[in-house]
């Protein structure tokens, strides 16, 4: 009786680990996927044209209650991981932009974002929009501080020499150490 109650204990405790190990072995953290729609999604749909996010989520059903905006065309609409985002791309005519963005879906009162650590975010994200040019958080006309009392900011990086209506650009929406909104934008008028 003692020795099946040790093996029981040995097995129970194997299992527990072996679990443990395999979620931390293939945990994806919600920076990774901010960086990962950025970077493999948006990016490359600014930059080519191809349509982003094709082997992910799920096209908006009649139920989900999203807003579409009326000035996006020749794009689409994604629900993105497990149903927290509507991921939402297209070109804008007048002026010529080409647009993808990332909007956090309402959960009761909240809405749903993206948790990060801001010790090296806005290097991180300065980095990954490279390839739009040379983009550069914008510290005068973007309020960057993480304090515990700041519930909003917007972040941006912009071209370097150009107007915020001007140029390539990538906007955040942040709330303390959780960003709600994502918009890359290309000129198309360069």
């Amino acid at each position: 009786m003692v020795s099946k109650l040790a093996g029981f204990l040995v097995g129970a405790g194997a299992a527990a680990v072996a679990v443990w190990g395999f979620n931390t072995w293939r945990h994806v953290s919600d920076e990774d996927l901010l960086m990962a729609a950025l970077t493999d999604q948006c990016l490359p749909y600014i930059l080519t044209g191809d349509a982003p996010f094709q082997d992910l989520g799920r096209e908006v059903g009649v139920y989900d209650n999203t807003d579409a905006d009326n000035r996006l065309i020749g794009g689409g609409a994604k629900i993105v991981f497990d149903a927290r985002f509507v991921a939402s791309w297209g070109e804008i005519t007048e002026p010529p932009l080409r647009i993808c963005r990332l909007d956090g879906r309402p959960m009761g009162a909240y809405t749903q974002a993206f948790e990060i650590e801001s010790d090296d975010f806005f290097e991180q994200i300065t980095v990954a929009v490279q390839p739009l040019g040379d983009l550069q958080l914008d510290q005068e006309r973007t309020d960057i501080d993480l304090g515990a009392d700041d519930l909003f900011q917007t972040l941006g990086w912009f071209e370097t020499g150009m107007s915020l209506a001007q140029g390539n650009r990538v906007v955040m929406s942040v709330a303390q150490s959780q960003v709600s909104n994502v918009i890359v934008v290309r000129d198309l008028a360069d």
